[in-house]
């Protein structure tokens, strides 16, 4: 699917497409079916490096109703909005201005328009009723702590890739064009150290230093030492027990 050139999402996309994964037609009907029945605020999340920008970007471009996207850093500042109307951006600020998503919802209300506001990445803030929105992020604390005020949140979990599903995008989106050839010998020896994260297992650079780091963090580990298995789940390592 060509990639929309026109929305940002939190991670720079090097390409004019993406690839479309099996799970994401069901995933997009499992949002609708969700908004139907009243959840105001939905969250995407998955390991990180999965794919849920990717499939930000498939939502914003599937969804046929208005709809504000906006990308948040992961630091959750406010990094671009693009309002869709009928899929075509009618509005668009590129810069920290929180107040632009107040205008939107203010016109939104009173015109009466069904908006949807789609996050790539978590925000600091809760959203404000009547807003209904839905988040696309990795495991985020502070945001998973808000949801749970939320009596109408709801968070759906998107499965890592298989093998076949990894080595099926790399042939599909010719990343061999980019750098080394991305082989199933690539992608295995890869799987073996990242596990189902297409990020690392996709990449057009080598990744000799990612794998040497996880060598050590594996080598390091001391299965006593419970304090640190503990905080490694919300500690900034990429990769974490």
């Amino acid at each position: 699917r060509i990639f929309p050139s026109a929305l940002s999402t939190q991670c720079q996309h090097d390409l004019n497409r993406c690839y479309v994964r099996s799970c994401y037609d069901e995933y997009f009907e499992k949002i609708l079916a969700a908004l139907a029945r009243g959840h105001d605020i939905i969250t995407v999340t998955g390991q990180s490096g999965t794919g849920t920008s990717m499939f930000f970007a498939y939502f914003c471009s599937r969804y046929s109703e208005s709809i504000v996207a906006a990308a948040f850093t992961n630091t959750s500042e406010l990094q671009r909005v693009a309002v869709f109307e009928q899929g075509r951006i009618t509005n668009t600020i590129k810069r920290n201005r929180y107040g632009f998503l107040e205008d939107v919802q203010a016109q939104a209300i009173a015109r009466r328009a069904d908006y949807i506001y789609s996050y790539d990445g978590s925000p600091s803030f809760a959203p404000t009723a009547p807003a209904r929105v839905v988040c696309f992020t990795s495991p985020s604390a502070d945001w998973f702590r808000q949801m749970l005020d939320e009596e109408t949140a709801l968070t759906l979990y998107m499965p890592l890739w298989g093998m076949e599903e990894l080595v099926t995008a790399a042939n599909c989106l010719q990343l061999g064009l980019l750098g080394p050839p991305v082989t199933r010998a690539t992608v295995e020896e890869r799987r073996y150290f990242f596990g189902g994260v297409a990020r690392d297992c996709l990449r057009t650079i080598e990744v000799e230093l990612p794998m040497l780091r996880v060598r050590r963090e594996i080598h390091g580990v001391n299965i006593l030492d419970l304090g640190r298995l503990r905080n490694g789940i919300w500690a900034p390592m990429h990769y974490r027990i």
